[in-house]
């Protein structure tokens, strides 16, 4: 249960830390154990998923606690869609607990590494005007208590508790169960191409408004967008993907491998940072395909960035995306293509998720 305290860090190793003691429970008595642990040695207890959050939240030199032994599907229902979930079970493993039973999570995001606890504790969601985050897809709550107590809420049970612990940021306790509202297994369409920014821009909010799932990526200082378009379709539509080779070439030689080494030569030196915009914005859209939605959803993502989010009105996009485009000062300018930034260059995101 209790594994050796080595340094760790998140995902893109913007935090680092050294817990006093890591805690691996495997069950709910050992978690609550774990609870008693940290109690008795005075020590503050920090629950950690996947480590995907960019900010320093579960970074702690106390006791930190892990669920990764502790995963898993405890119920589905086909006739309400209602599931439960171990809170450690990884987002990328939840398609195939799914599938037995037709169903599929409403909505997910294009990185599949979280675990579904950390997934609804830290506001994770994917796109869609019609539709929400993990954490609005949650109809109950099973949570660890740190005076060692297990209660369980939903919103006809206690629902100031449970609307704080649905996205509380690890601050109400330990989840141990999440109950969330899937639907029925469905395939995406998604369709991928470089257009150009103006009108991408125009658009964006017309056509969000009229696709399932609607976002666009622009490198700063060029005149393109990527943009990617999903549609919803039956369980039963046909399949479509790039031959495997051209889909390795695309995602991972070009998309990670040959993307990283641009990234790392523009942070070391600034002045590529424009050519290789360019070039980003002229190949980053890749083939399209039709298949079952957690294949579509998640993409994968070797080159470690930094993110920030802003949420703002809808309609205030435009002003926003004009803000953004305008050119930096000279010394912010140099200050973003600081050297050891390994992703001095990301494109940034226009996706419009549900409330």
């Amino acid at each position: 249960m209790t594994t050796t305290a080595l340094p760790q860090r998140n995902w893109n190793g913007s935090a680092r830390w050294t817990p006093r003691e890591i805690l691996a429970p495997t069950s709910e008595q050992e978690v609550l154990a774990a609870i008693d642990t940290a109690r008795a040695a005075g020590a503050g207890l920090r629950v950690i998923g996947g480590g995907h959050s960019f900010s320093p939240l579960v970074a702690t030199d106390g006791m930190q606690l892990t669920l990764d032994g502790y995963q898993g599907l405890v119920h589905g229902d086909p006739t309400t869609g209602l599931v439960t979930l171990r809170g450690g079970t990884r987002l990328w493993e939840i398609g195939d607990l799914l599938a037995p039973h037709g169903l599929a999570l409403a909505v997910m995001g294009d990185i599949d590494r979280q675990s579904i606890a950390g997934a609804i504790q830290t506001g994770t969601h994917g796109t869609g005007a019609r539709f929400t985050g993990f954490a609005g897809t949650v109809r109950a709550l099973r949570i660890a208590l740190m005076d060692g107590s297990v209660v369980e809420t939903s919103p006809g049970r206690d629902p100031d508790l449970f609307h704080a612990a649905r996205l509380g940021l690890g601050a109400i306790g330990v989840i141990l169960e999440v109950t969330l509202q899937c639907v029925p297994a469905y395939r995406l369409q998604l369709r991928e191409s470089t257009e150009p920014l103006e009108e991408t821009a125009g658009s964006f909010l017309g056509d969000s408004g009229i696709a399932d799932h609607h976002e666009f990526f622009w490198f700063p200082r060029t005149r393109r967008a990527t943009v990617r378009t999903t549609r919803r379709l039956p369980a039963d539509a046909p399949r479509e993907r790039a031959h495997p080779v051209v889909e390795t070439l695309q995602r991972e030689v070009l998309g990670n491998g040959a993307w990283e080494v641009l990234c790392r030569a523009a942070a070391l030196v600034p002045p590529l940072s424009r050519p290789v915009a360019e070039v980003g914005s002229r190949f980053f859209a890749g083939s399209g395909m039709t298949d079952d939605a957690p294949a579509v959803y998640a993409a994968p993502r070797r080159v470690r960035f930094h993110e920030s989010e802003w949420a703002i009105p809808a309609h205030r996009f435009p002003e926003a995306f004009a803000a953004l485009r305008r050119p930096a000062p000279l010394g912010q300018a140099a200050l973003a293509g600081r050297p050891g930034a390994a992703t001095a260059l990301p494109p940034l995101r226009g996706l419009l998720p549900g409330a």
